[in-house]
């Protein structure tokens, strides 16, 4: 079963990744980044924290632009284009993502 093991996967990549280039924190290294986790790591597809610098990603999901864009709007505080529920909205980056490089055509409105 998928429980923590991407909280934990996720701070060890961390710590390599400061290890490897003598930083104390990601963020030396970049302005953001992503997590590619591999498949049943975690329940979801994608998360990121508000203001912050991470996001993480569920196997291929990492390589779906729509995903990509809904996450680091988190990470620029953007909250769900939607006004009926979470996820509803399937105009806007900010709702709905799809497992899909070239499609659909959304707008970025927050």
């Amino acid at each position: 079963p998928v429980g923590d093991g991407h909280v934990n996967m996720r701070n060890d990549i961390s710590a390599k990744l400061n290890n490897m280039f003598g930083v104390s924190s990601p963020t030396e290294l970049a302005d953001y980044l992503m997590y590619c986790l591999p498949p049943g790591t975690m329940r979801g597809i994608a998360y990121a924290f508000y203001d912050s610098w991470m996001s993480v990603y569920s196997d291929v999901w990492c390589t779906y632009v729509s995903a990509q864009v809904h996450e680091i709007g988190h990470n620029l505080n953007l909250g769900h284009s939607n006004e009926n529920g979470a996820y509803n909205d399937q105009s806007g980056m900010m709702g709905l993502s799809y497992s899909q490089s070239n499609t659909p055509a959304m707008c970025f409105n927050a």
